[in-house]
């Protein structure tokens, strides 16, 4: 226990010197300990120059998608993220002058910064990009990296438009856990339950959030794009802000989203 447990430190501190003495320790004791391979490529990684430039960054990038992190994940476990920063942060800074590639769209520093939780960097580099809200891993990227830095209405935008303009990329977010945001997967979860036509589909899911969360007609703008689900969150955020007896609003969702109006007249 103490042998695995001096390397496991000494990888954590991100201590080369210390890893390897850890390390032949630990196979002079147990020459089969499944950590002995793990931790051979971690200290390669811990001895491995920070990259100059865009071409090394590139290449780092490489190793730490595919040897480094696993290994990590394999001896660190949870704990795997923090050993990993320094390194995701130096391929951020050797890739910060790289172009966006839609084709190539972890090559970006967005999301080397992203893995290092650097957030002002992540919005940084996406704001450089332009017209990056057409690009919904940027639009993603940006509305974390917003979040974390607590501007919820910031972040909320960037989400609804990916429920308009990429909603198979929103739907995918959703599966995957990668929306941290409370309120909005309590709002996806309840949306899912409900029992109406067409369905809370991400389109229609910025529309029902304002029935959710009603507040939310206050912070958010109106779209100024045009499609159904966007005229409902209007029509909507309309009736929200007023006093929601506007019959020619009513007769407009009834057309656009039955299932919406009827929500919206059972929460009266």
């Amino acid at each position: 226990m103490r042998l695995h447990n001096a390397l496991r430190l000494a990888l954590m501190n991100g201590d080369a010197k210390e890893a390897e003495i850890a390390y032949r320790e630990l196979a002079d004791f147990d020459a089969s300990h499944r950590w002995l391979p793990h931790a051979r490529t971690l200290i390669a990684a811990l001895q491995t120059p920070a990259p100059a430039n865009t071409d090394e960054g590139l290449a780092v990038l490489t190793r730490l998608e595919a040897e480094w992190t696993p290994a990590a994940h394999a001896v660190l476990g949870k704990d795997s993220r923090d050993m990993l920063l320094r390194i995701w942060r130096s391929v951020g800074d050797a890739l910060a002058d790289r172009m966006f590639d839609p084709e190539l769209p972890d090559s970006h520093a967005s999301y080397a910064y992203s893995k290092c939780e650097d957030w002002l960097s992540v919005e940084r580099c996406v704001r450089a990009v332009p017209d990056f809200s057409a690009q919904p891993v940027l639009l993603a990227r940006i509305a974390e990296a917003v979040w974390r830095q607590r501007r919820w209405k910031e972040a909320a935008c960037h989400w609804f438009e990916i429920c308009w303009s990429a909603p198979d990329r929103f739907q995918s977010l959703m599966d995957r856990g990668e929306i941290p945001d409370p309120i909005f997967r309590d709002g996806w979860n309840c949306g899912q339950d409900q029992d109406v036509k067409p369905e809370i589909s991400p389109p229609w899911f910025p529309a029902w959030m304002l029935l959710h969360e009603p507040k939310i007609a206050e912070l958010i703008p109106a779209p100024t794009a045009n499609g159904s689900p966007q005229a409902a969150f209007a029509v909507l955020r309309a009736l929200s802000i007023g006093n929601g007896e506007d019959a020619d609003m009513r007769r407009q969702l009834q057309r656009l989203h039955p299932g919406l109006l009827a929500c919206f007249l059972s929460r009266r």
